[in-house]
């Protein structure tokens, strides 16, 4: 039990002992113990700081040794947390309905919400930390997994799980946004401000929805092979910049075949623009649209000797990602992904 221990049969933690009181509290050890086992218990300081109780002998008992790292990390989530109005405790024991144990590394609480901070240093398979986290929802605990291994779980509301490094300047970071292969974050902040963001509401899930952001639109220029007139047919719509974690694109025409409603939406309807414009939908399997001027039909059949074509970027426009727009796009970038945004005061 590293950062907990008990005295005249209540716990104490080490995190909340000023450097004072830690050495005050060495004149005592004598009257420590630990929950886990009947060893002495010895006060220390980690290589990177953190006040600590140990073993003096481990003798039988099973709590495994944990590096400085983890340590740092507990103590550091356990401070945040007070910091912020929650309570923490370390270390905190409990059962499921069914009787499986579990271990909290952290558990914070304020009135009746319990969140488990699970620091995962060493690595652990998805199956294990899929176990392990159902436990905490039998218990009706929320869990949040901090890991330092590379190929953590894909972003899920069902599970949240985010990569934990200990940098070039013993800093611990959180990794928060992912690139499009899903295999790195591209973004990363302090610990501390990660976890005071995630209790301040800060930290949520589909962070798109909801929010308005400039799509660039592409079509095909073709040439009405009947009146000449020129119109464009949609092809397709991205937002951010390539390689960006915000970036993401999706086919205009799949889209409109799916939900026909956000083609109004999407698709530029303004005075300026109406030459650019094409009603387009799924005909016989394939996509077909109208000329706005004569409504001869334009196909997409590249070897049509009727029109030719050519790729046009069209005007910005201001797009407002509504839910049912996000949930008809195929693009996890933007539908299955943890944000960081802006703090608010709880």
């Amino acid at each position: 039990m590293p950062l907990s221990a008990i005295l005249n049969d209540s716990p104490i933690y080490a995190y909340r002992l000023s450097p004072k009181e830690w050495a005050a509290l060495k004149q005592q050890d004598s009257k420590l113990r630990f929950s886990c086992c009947t060893a002495n218990v010895i006060l220390k300081r980690s290589p990177l700081g953190t006040q600590f109780f140990a073993h003096a002998r481990k003798g039988n008992c099973s709590t495994a040794p944990e590096t400085a790292e983890h340590l740092q990390a507990k103590d550091t989530i356990a401070r945040t947390s007070i910091a912020v109005g929650w309570d923490a405790a370390t270390e905190v024991r409990g059962v499921t309905p069914d009787g499986c144990e579990w271990v909290a590394d952290v558990m914070i609480s304020r009135g009746n919400v319990r969140l488990a901070f699970e620091v995962q240093w060493s690595p652990q398979t998805y199956e294990d930390t899929l176990e392990r986290h159902k436990r905490y929802e039998m218990s009706g605990v929320r869990a949040l997994w901090l890991m330092r291994q590379k190929n953590i779980p894909n972003p899920s509301r069902d599970l949240p799980a985010f990569r934990l490094i200990l940098d070039d300047q013993k800093r611990l970071q959180v990794g928060i946004d992912w690139n499009t292969e899903f295999n790195s974050a591209d973004t990363w902040v302090g610990l501390a401000e990660f976890v005071q963001g995630a209790l301040r509401k800060s930290l949520v899930w589909r962070p798109l929805e909801g929010s308005r952001r400039n799509a660039k639109m592409s079509g095909y220029l073709r040439e009405c092979w009947n009146c000449n007139e020129h119109v464009v047919v949609p092809y397709k719509c991205s937002i951010g910049r390539y390689g960006s974690p915000a970036y993401f694109s999706f086919g205009l025409m799949n889209l409109f075949a799916k939900a026909p409603g956000l083609r109004d939406t999407l698709w530029p309807t303004n005075e300026a623009e109406q030459k650019a414009r094409a009603e387009v939908w799924i005909e016989d399997g394939r996509s077909v649209g109208h000329c706005f001027n004569c409504g001869a039909p334009i196909t997409t059949n590249l070897n049509d000797p009727r029109h030719y074509e050519r790729m046009i970027t069209l005007p910005d426009i201001n797009l407002h990602l509504t839910g049912e727009l996000l949930d008809a796009i195929d693009a996890p970038l933007a539908t299955d992904i943890w944000g960081f945004l802006p703090q608010q005061n709880s």
